[in-house]
């Protein structure tokens, strides 16, 4: 006599929902030394959505009255400061993590925000800043986390802390809700730089590193060298970095 066919067979209950966004966080969010690939995904991910980004704003801004206007490349000269000025801070905010991977693209990233110039420079815009705002931050932590987690999504928001905290002048901060600029004062920009450098060394090591005497040196360090950059700044170039 054969099997009872009426008698029901177990088989493997699915995994539930919770376990497997838990699984893939720890994934995500897990603390490992990036590789110079992991930096470059994170580039090309980055550049493109400040580009999507851009353009998304100025149309939102248009649909809504805003009037856009065409600019011109800024003058040689200036632009090579201006890059200089944004490799070199986001090397120092890189250090006190101690990965080479970060040691040049750090300084990458925080250039790479001004990428948005191209509106105003070669495109028509409304903004001479169209990418410098808060809701970008927030878009490229979802991106990049979801694309290649921790590093990505602590770093290069890092790098466009400390390019805010460097460059000079207004920011549209809540664009494109609101074309207001918002000046940012000395103590401000420092406030930029701290959170800079926090946020930097937590995209590759871990809150108990922090216990770490050469870590908290370092630190003091890069904060007092960009702090002390910021306020030596020749006064011609930080007009020109406002712009």
């Amino acid at each position: 006599m054969g099997p009872d066919s009426s008698v029901p067979v177990a088989s493997a209950a699915p995994a539930p929902t919770g376990g497997v966004l838990i699984l893939w966080w720890r994934r995500r969010w897990e603390v490992r030394d990036p590789t110079p690939r992991d930096a470059v995904v994170t580039g090309i991910v980055f550049g493109a959505v400040i580009l999507l980004w851009s353009e998304g704003s100025l149309l939102i801004e248009l649909a809504f009255g805003a009037h856009a206007h065409s600019g011109s490349p800024p003058p040689g000269s200036f632009a090579l400061l201006d890059g200089l000025w944004h490799l070199a801070t986001g090397l120092v905010v890189a250090l006190p993590a101690r990965r080479r991977t970060l040691l040049w693209a750090a300084p990458l990233f925080s250039l790479g925000l001004d990428v948005d110039h191209v509106f105003g420079a070669f495109l028509p815009t409304v903004l001479i800043r169209p990418a410098h705002d808060v809701f970008l931050l927030a878009i490229l932590v979802v991106v990049l986390l979801v694309v290649e987690g921790r590093f990505a999504a602590l770093a290069a928001p890092a790098a466009i802390l400390v390019h805010f905290g460097v460059d000079g002048g207004a920011f549209p901060f809540f664009a494109p809700a609101s074309l207001q600029y918002y000046p940012l004062s000395y103590a401000e920009q420092f406030g930029f730089i701290v959170v800079a450098v926090l946020v930097m060394f937590f995209s590759t090591r871990r809150v108990s590193e922090l216990r770490d005497r050469r870590t908290m040196i370092l630190m003091g360090i890069a904060i007092a060298v960009l702090a002390g950059m910021l306020a030596l700044i020749p006064a011609g170039f930080a007009t020109f970095t406002s712009n």
